[in-house]
């Protein structure tokens, strides 16, 4: 989750006659007077306190407010990398977007469907299985990980969900050979590099599963990954990959409860 996902969710879940909400809807609001603007600026801005501004980046997930300030303006400035439904989104007029968006999502569809391996599958499944912990690292929120988590809760495992880039090298560090991670990349940009993430995993002896294909820069860490058709099309990219993500995580979830919950005695 990049730092406008951080605020948005927040002011959507946040009363609006707290102090917060109305401190975040003026810096969604003046986004490019609050990149130049300091902790007394954003202060007297929101007609708040220093205080206030200072608490509020901790309840978002900073440590000060200058990394609070720094991820915003690198967000904002980084932005053609965010945020989009699909990598070339600047490239195609507006009848063509659309046309490109149905021809990977079926494309995506397609291909999955054919590279779908049961074994492998099982083998996913049995890993997770024998884990004690799961945990998934995603750049936003999917939809799957949700019921997934779920059921990894009744059957017992602990279960962690980390959205923010700036939180994962920390958590890393927790992780050991008892745990299994799901990982999700930015496969088009280099603004969020992620390896150390990755090998630290590894160094652990976590298990990882990498929330793309064979394609990825980050291949080498990982277990297991979303699978792709070798004479298929070029693998899908942005938010109609996420799409593809999904769906792999649906069946194992599906199996996953057929095999370790459904069928228990």
């Amino acid at each position: 989750m990049n730092i406008l996902h951080n605020l948005i969710s927040t002011y959507d879940n946040t009363d609006p006659s707290d102090i917060y909400h109305s401190v975040i809807k003026y810096i969604i609001q003046h986004l490019g007077e609050v990149q130049n603007a300091t902790i007394y600026d954003l202060a007297e801005l929101t007609s708040t306190s220093r205080t206030t501004i200072w608490r509020l980046t901790q309840k978002l997930g900073y440590q000060s407010y200058s990394e609070f300030k720094h991820e915003l303006v690198n967000t904002i400035q980084q932005f053609t990398y965010f945020n989009r439904i699909l990598p070339n989104e600047d490239t195609e007029d507006a009848s063509g977007l659309v046309q490109e968006y149905f021809r990977q999502t079926h494309s995506g569809l397609d291909d999955l469907e054919r590279a779908v391996d049961m074994a492998e599958l099982n083998r996913v499944v049995d890993a997770i299985h024998n884990a004690q912990r799961v945990c998934f690292y995603l750049y936003g929120r999917f939809f799957a990980e949700l019921p997934f988590q779920t059921n990894l809760a009744v059957d017992g495992k602990k279960t962690e969900m980390v959205v923010r880039s700036s939180d994962l090298p920390a958590h890393a560090e927790t992780l050991d050979d008892s745990c299994f991670v799901f990982i999700t990349t930015v496969e088009f940009s280099d603004t969020m590099d992620i390896r150390p993430v990755f090998k630290t995993a590894k160094e652990r002896g976590a298990i990882i599963f990498l929330m793309s294909t064979d394609e990825s820069r980050f291949i080498k860490y990982a277990d297991f990954w979303i699978p792709s058709c070798p004479d298929g099309p070029p693998p899908v990219k942005g938010m109609v990959h996420a799409f593809k993500s999904n769906m792999y995580i649906d069946l194992i979830n599906m199996l996953y409860r057929h095999k370790y919950i459904d069928r228990r005695d």
